[in-house]
């Protein structure tokens, strides 16, 4: 048995994987390509009979460690000895590949250290550059081509350049679909004319380039069915020329392009017949320009249409979009501006997705101001299934009254529900536009602030789909300690399932309660928890409770944690398993000390914990962990450590101790932080 046989049998993380998969599944097999790493992610979706969907997603890391390559899932661990974490990865997938038969999508993508970070360091282009090389030798030594019918690749420029029409040159063409190119960095130029010799280009049915512009002639791409692209420069001439494609052709049906270059809209309108054909003009209010659209019908013109739809400020410069349409779409949008007897009521029960649409396209918060309005709206609103936008949400209870404020990408919005004589009072800021008018409060009679603050809270996290960014809970004076877990428990978790949100923020004292609702939320998509006390509300002497918190899996399972403003005493080990920690313990002692020296020594993962403690002896501080790095006497006691990691090539953890006076209260700070060191800082280091 040879040496690659070897590493794929003995790699238990590699069978356990695909064993979850059957090879009738498709799959959508992902690589990202990371600075120091590369992770193999397997996915599927089935649909259920009661019409869920569910996704099974796997993953395996591959990561560089000194005379071999770290392998690891969420819970296992392996090492490979004598082979650079390149090899063994592409050894791991070209042995995932033989299990399956064809892919729903074979994905290759740059990892971004983060979205304001868009340049790549050399080390990136380096392991891009092995990776897609090794990457494509495997996929020509395979017997049969990789069949897939989604190709995607989201590439740094020069490897991209390089690598990609080679590796989609390896698919086999009469499987491939949809072709998606795009790169981190926007307006790069991309040279296709690699790619347009391809067998696989000729039978791709969609394509969609993302950040990307070419030079290419528009005809190149007139055997897609959909496409989605950036280009330089175009003429009229050629518009024209796709005008007429699609009016000739059936295979078109969805062309956008975006053009970065101006364009005279007085030539636009006059060229050709587009004067003739033009239906709607729309301008904004300081009378610029805002869209045009026209309607070309399909032979006699009775049942198609071809639209064609000009913006000259898109989000990459001036947007044409071409797409067939039935003719009963224009004779709508000319009907739409005679009916001015328009109720919206009236929708409900005659025109379900008309309504459904309209509800869609409204905020946040004129969704909850149209529940409102009558039990009819409410109704639907509830009982109906919407895809809101990514937000924020803060919920104060404050006594008696509650406040909710809403941050999405096109909102900042703050509502007060506060209790009056007959009922609760609402009220909007910045003020709610209704029947023509802007009106910044209205009551509601008979019913409380919390209960109607919690019904517009769970109005909208039932129609939200995707895991929430932010949940923030302002626990500043609490009423009724049984009635308010009650609701909350009902409004976070209807029908026993747990909100997904990604960071939860807690402000209060009442350690219970906030245990109570961390409990609500899902342990498996929750990252970072924090915790914030209430300095004005908590009694002298007041002891903070962390004790149940601790054991909840929501705590053992999230990455991040922020303890501000008390002190903390639970055992060391419960923040073992987190990456990054901000928070005082009330004691910390050497032995604690060690556990987390040893924790950061032997971790792959990248940590950082900024921990204070109002008690701690530092008599044995030398003798434990020898002589300092670095010594400064300036007011305070500094000392810095060095210690070798043992998992990382090169790279040292740093203990940053700092002995300060702070009022009339001693704090002492530890920094534990990982990064790398040249070589011949590394080998100086003596632990």
């Amino acid at each position: 048995m040879s040496q690659d046989d070897l590493v794929v049998n003995r790699s238990q993380i590699l069978q356990s994987s695909i064993d979850q998969f059957d090879a009738s599944q498709f799959v959508d097999v992902r690589l990202e390509i990371g600075e120091d790493q590369i992770k193999l992610i397997l996915e599927t979706e089935t649909t259920l009979d009661s019409g869920e969907v569910e996704v099974k997603n796997v993953w395996i890391a591959y990561r560089e460690r000194d005379n071999g390559c770290v392998i690891e899932n969420h819970d296992q661990q392996e090492f490979v000895d004598r082979l650079e974490f390149f090899d063994v990865s592409v050894l791991h997938l070209e042995h995932a590949l033989s299990t399956m038969d064809v892919l729903k999508k074979f994905s290759l993508i740059s990892v971004e250290k983060s979205q304001d970070k868009k340049i790549p360091t050399d080390q990136d282009l380096r392991t891009n550059s092995i990776f897609l090389e090794i990457l494509s030798r495997m996929l020509a030594s395979r017997q049969k081509p990789l069949k897939a019918h989604i190709f995607e690749v989201h590439l740094w420029q020069e490897p991209f350049n390089n690598h990609a029409a080679i590796i989609m040159s390896y698919l086999k063409p009469q499987f491939l679909y949809s072709i998606i190119l795009s790169t981190p960095m926007p307006g790069i130029y991309l040279n296709l004319s690699t790619f347009v010799a391809l067998e696989q280009w000729l039978n791709g049915k969609e394509f969609r380039m993302i950040n990307f512009l070419t030079y290419l002639e528009l005809d190149a791409f007139f055997h897609f069915t959909t496409i989605k692209l950036g280009m330089y420069h175009g003429t009229y001439e050629k518009l024209t020329e796709l005008k007429n494609h699609f009016l000739k052709h059936e295979t078109p049906e969805y062309f956008e392009l975006n053009y970065p270059e101006s364009f005279d809209n007085y030539r636009l309108v006059k060229s050709s017949d587009m004067s003739r054909k033009r239906e709607h003009v729309k301008y904004k209010p300081n009378g610029d320009l805002h869209s045009m659209t026209w309607y070309f019908p399909v032979g006699d013109g009775e049942e198609l249409d071809v639209l064609v739809k000009y913006r000259p400020e898109g989000k990459m410069g001036h947007h044409f979009l071409f797409k067939r349409v039935s003719a009963s779409v224009k004779l709508q949008m000319k009907n739409k501006k005679l009916d001015t007897g328009f109720k919206l009521l009236y929708l409900i029960p005659t025109n379900y997705q008309a309504m459904k649409r309209i509800i869609e396209k409204c905020s946040v918060v004129t969704i909850l101001s149209i529940r409102k309005v009558c039990k009819g709206l409410r109704s639907f609103v509830d009982t109906r299934c919407f895809e809101f936008p990514n937000k924020q949400l803060s919920i104060v209870i404050d006594g008696g009254n509650c406040y909710l404020k809403i941050v999405t990408p096109d909102e900042n919005m703050l509502l007060g529900y506060e209790k009056n004589a007959i009922g609760c009072s609402f009220w909007a800021d910045p003020a709610i536009y209704y029947n023509s008018d802007y009106i910044q409060t209205r009551t509601i009679t008979g019913d409380t602030p919390l209960n109607v603050c919690m019904s517009d809270l769970g109005s909208i996290l039932k129609h939200h789909k995707a895991p929430m960014d932010l949940i923030d809970f302002n626990l500043r004076a609490i009423d009724d300690v049984v009635i308010l877990t009650e609701i909350i428990r009902e409004t976070l978790m209807p029908e026993e399932k747990r909100l997904k949100v990604n960071r939860v923020f807690f402000f209060g004292i009442d350690m219970k309660m906030m245990t109570r609702i961390l409990s609500y939320l899902d342990e498996k998509v929750l990252n970072a928890i924090v915790l914030m006390y209430d300095a004005e509300s908590r009694n002298e002497g007041e002891e903070l409770d962390t004790g149940r918190m601790v054991k909840l899996a929501q705590w053992k399972n999230a990455k991040q944690l922020g303890v501000d403003r008390f002190a903390v005493s639970f055992p060391i080990e419960s923040i073992g398993h987190f990456h990054k920690v901000k928070l005082c313990f009330r004691q910390i002692t050497i032995r604690d000390l060690l556990y987390l020296k040893e924790i950061f020594m032997n971790s792959s993962v990248k940590r950082e914990f900024d921990i204070q403690s109002r008690s701690f002896d530092a008599e044995k501080l030398n003798e434990t962990f020898g002589y300092p790095y670095t010594v400064t006497e300036n007011k305070v006691k500094r000392k810095k450590w060095l210690f070798k990691m043992l998992v990382i090539r090169h790279a040292v953890v740093e203990l940053d101790y700092l002995e300060r006076i702070e009022g009339e209260r001693e704090i002492t700070c530890f920094k534990f932080t990982q990064y790398k060191v040249p070589q011949e800082i590394f080998d100086n280091i003596p632990w």
